[in-house]
């Protein structure tokens, strides 16, 4: 870098530049310290060159035309000066870990939320773009309320920000099927498009439970289910034959909350658009669904033409421009042009980003792209937060999750690696939940120093469900006999073939009434709720953001930009703009393939290699049958996922 500066400063001859640059020459004593013999340097590397030209001809030939390939590749990638950003939503699957690099074809139509709000983020400001047009279609993919919550804010923001257009285009909003999450989303744009052949199924919501208790009595099976309280209704599926009281109350809040956020949007959107003066919005609402002839009077949607004309009519109207000076570019394309947040920098405190998706296991995480889909494993994670303890570069900690809980000890363990972690380095521990954090997602999250929860997060579910399923009168009926060798009263405590005795169910009591317990002393620990307060809040009930923050479950309210704001504060810098984010584990690289075996299990791999060859193995002739192998063999605690008598949360 010396020797290059060197050689601009003798071509310009500027002796300014060369004062800038002499401190630093006496590090490299070898190289000339004169303009003239830097020249002379240079003229001797060109007539080298130039004699090796004429040398080798043919290599020349395809250096140049390499050269000049790169600068056209160079050249056609350049972003557009106008160009209208297309973000399709159709059977996409919004996850919370940001893609590896080396494995996209994995993941097929998954992007990480993360990813979302900080393309749409930049957009904001980007001159270049003139527009963002949102494609939906008959595929809802997999998408929660909160994550919804957080793309409609990121949707309304940039129209805010930005003053430019946000258009909303789907076929239809449901065909025979219930359209209006798509629709919700659909009104956080300006305008909202659909084909004359296209419908708008809004409806009332309503929610169906199912029951299988007469089903699993007609098999023979007996299910031992326990439950701590009553509202933790995850057992009523095969206890009971319709809801209970607790289990209604419960249901009918959650259905009331998400209905009245839903029909809050949408009221925003329609007043104002409405041509019928005589309809109400709650009657409009109330008369779903409709088909395309008379949804542009009544405010519902802005516009009703075919696709070519929403690119060749609407679009340039809308941003004032010819249809031949627009580009329309999808927002993956837009990524390597975007404004890059949370990079490296001197001044930029460092902080470990991790997230946790899936239910909650013993034994190794599992990535959303490998078999089965997403797991937080407490082993992996537990060595993650001990080499995130390790690392003094790391000045805080911030975790997103979304989970419906588990296994009671994971959660128990990677909870205590948590506190491990603030009482070894004081440093900060911030949490964002996303779609659900409850029960044993709960049960980690609360060891956050701030507690963030959005609008439509689900949370809380602070309770237990534990018991096993007894197949011995279904083995009855189909001519399969057992037979037995006890060497105690208790050895059948485990057993799927035979009722439990009195004693043993006394056992199974007391171990749930023991887990119970244990998860409200944790509660108030970290709360600082009493034991009688944790309690009223307790009993299996769920909670959404407000009601969270009411019951002082989480400390603060917001999605993920709102608790990144909350660690810049911590962090006492200006924005989290200013925050490095470092992704744990380790991203999947070539260096993860290098990487030695742990010595011990206390170091643990946090990102072992061969899960990832293991998910490898499923794109091979023969490659399911070895990838069960690997996981038997590398994940064998694990096996917890298939007992009977696991305490679930």
């Amino acid at each position: 870098l010396q020797f290059l500066y060197f050689i601009e400063a003798s071509l310009l001859e500027t002796s300014e530049m060369y004062s800038a640059i002499e401190p630093y020459l006496p590090a490299m004593p070898e190289i000339p310290r004169d303009a003239e013999s830097c020249k002379a340097h240079l003229k001797s590397g060109l007539t080298w060159s130039a004699g090796w030209m004429k040398e080798h001809p043919y290599l020349t030939a395809w250096a140049g035309f390499m050269v000049l390939k790169a600068i056209k590749k160079r050249i056609s990638n350049r972003f557009p000066g106008k160009a209208v950003l297309e973000l399709n939503i159709d059977k996409l699957e919004i996850t919370e870990t940001p893609k590896e690099e080396l494995l996209k074809v994995l993941y097929g139509n998954k992007t990480s939320l993360m990813s979302i709000l900080s393309l749409l983020e930049s957009a904001q400001s980007d001159k270049r773009i003139k527009a963002i047009v949102v494609r939906a279609g008959t595929d809802a993919g997999v998408r929660g309320l909160e994550q919804l919550q957080e793309l409609r804010k990121a949707l309304a923001n940039y129209h805010e920000k930005s003053g430019n257009p946000v258009v909303f285009y789907t076929n239809t909003f449901g065909e025979a099927t219930l359209g209006l999450l798509d629709y919700w989303i659909a009104t956080a744009c300006t305008h909202i498009v659909i084909p004359p052949c296209g419908s708008l199924n809004i409806t009332s919501l309503q929610t169906t439970a199912i029951f299988c208790k007469q089903m699993v009595e007609k098999l023979g099976l007996s299910p031992i289910l326990l439950q701590r309280r009553e509202h933790k209704t995850m057992a009523n599926m095969w206890t009971q034959e319709k809801m209970t009281d607790a289990h209604k109350e419960q249901s009918t809040e959650l259905l009331t909350h998400i209905a009245s956020e839903v029909r809050k949007d949408i009221t925003t959107f329609i007043e104002g658009r409405t041509r019928n003066s005589t309809a109400t919005v709650d009657e409009i609402l109330e008369g779903g669904p409709y088909q395309s002839d008379k949804v542009v009077d009544l405010g519902l949607v802005t516009h009703v033409m075919y696709v070519d004309e929403l690119y060749d009519t609407l679009i340039p109207s809308l941003v004032s421009e010819d249809r031949e000076k627009l580009s329309f570019r999808e927002m993956k394309l837009y990524g390597p042009h975007a404004t890059k947040y949370y990079q490296s920098g001197r001044k930029r405190p460092t902080i470990a980003y991790l997230p946790l998706e899936g239910p909650i296991m013993q034994g190794r995480s599992k990535k959303v792209y490998e078999n089965g889909g997403a797991v937080i494993g407490s082993d992996s994670v537990c060595a993650t937060i001990r080499e995130i303890t390790k690392n003094d570069n790391v000045k805080g900690l911030f975790i997103r999750i979304d989970s419906r809980g588990g296994s009671y000890i994971a959660s128990d363990l990677i909870h205590n690696e948590l506190l491990r972690f603030k009482k070894k380095t004081n440093k900060p521990i911030v949490v964002s939940m996303g779609n659900v954090a409850a029960s044993g997602g709960y049960y980690i999250a609360m060891a956050g120093d701030k507690v963030f929860a959005n609008d439509n997060t689900i949370s809380g579910s602070i309770g237990v469900v534990y018991g096993k399923l007894v197949v011995k009168e279904l083995l009855s009926k189909i001519g399969i006999t057992t037979d037995k060798i006890s060497l105690g009263n208790n050895s059948a405590f485990f057993s799927t073939v035979e009722m439990p005795n009195d004693e043993c169910m006394q056992k199974l009591e007391g171990q749930t009434d023991f887990i119970y317990e244990d998860f409200k002393k944790h509660v108030s620990e970290d709360t600082g709720l009493t034991p009688e307060e944790v309690e009223e809040v307790a009993q299996g009930k769920v909670y959404f953001g407000q009601a969270s923050l009411d019951k002082k479950l989480v400390t603060n309210l917001g999605g993920l930009h709102e608790a990144l704001d909350g660690m810049a504060e911590l962090m006492k810098v200006t924005s989290r703009h200013d925050l490095h984010l470092s992704l744990y584990p380790e991203p999947f690289s070539y260096k993860t393939l290098l990487k030695k075996s742990p010595k011990n299990r206390e170091e643990s791999d946090s990102n072992p290699p061969i899960s990832v060859a293991s998910s490898l193995l499923s794109f091979i002739p023969g490659g399911d049958y070895l990838q069960r192998i690997t996981t038997s063999v590398t994940q064998s605690s694990d096996q917890a996922l298939y007992s009977t008598a696991v305490p679930e949360f």
